[in-house]
């Protein structure tokens, strides 16, 4: 089970076009007792806005990276692929809670932790857990990976649109370049 710790580290991060250097407080860390980790930082984009980064330190060197929809999107569909009924029920699930998830108030530890629902469902996380044994990560990684990008692409911009349509385009698994395409932003 996940255990969320208080933030304790600052990360600094350079922008490549001015070369201006920001630095970000950690606001908590999401521990999966497994060696992997979601961190959450204080954002720039908005007044509520995460920086999401994640690790997985069972592989020697790693460094924490910023997820993009096509982290999950690969694992989604590869578990797709071995459990096609199970995983669109959890894609339709992951969209009803898309529809509900509103902009943070404001980005305090208790308030995202408060906003990641289905994340602390331990029944929701069970439910799913067969498509542990496919892809890379586990339901409870994805589960809040998805959950906490939700809230910062909602916080950032409350008619987002992305996420729902990276599952939509997964759920309807027509072609996999129009998925790449939609989940690494670059068209339809």
């Amino acid at each position: 089970m996940a255990v969320y710790r208080e933030g304790t580290i600052t990360i600094s991060k350079t922008n490549r076009r001015t070369k201006e250097k920001t630095f970000h407080k950690e606001i908590m860390k999401i521990d999966f007792e497994n060696g992997v980790y979601i961190h959450a930082f204080q954002g720039g984009l908005s007044p509520n806005d995460i920086l999401v980064q994640f690790q997985d330190t069972n592989i020697p060197g790693t460094k924490k990276r910023q997820p993009s929809h096509i982290h999950w999107a690969v694992d989604i569909l590869i578990k797709k692929e071995n459990e096609e009924e199970l995983t669109n029920e959890f894609l339709k699930e992951m969209l009803k809670r898309w529809e509900e998830v509103k902009p943070l108030k404001n980005r305090e530890m208790g308030t995202i932790i408060e906003n990641l629902k289905l994340s602390r469902d331990r029944g929701f996380i069970t439910k799913f857990s067969g498509l542990n044994e496919h892809g890379f990560f586990t339901m409870e990684f994805i589960i809040h990976l998805m959950e906490i990008l939700m809230l910062q692409e909602k916080s950032n911009y409350p008619d987002a649109y992305m996420f729902r349509r990276v599952v939509q385009k997964i759920l309807e698994f027509k072609d996999l370049y129009s998925i790449i395409s939609t989940a690494t932003q670059t068209g339809s």
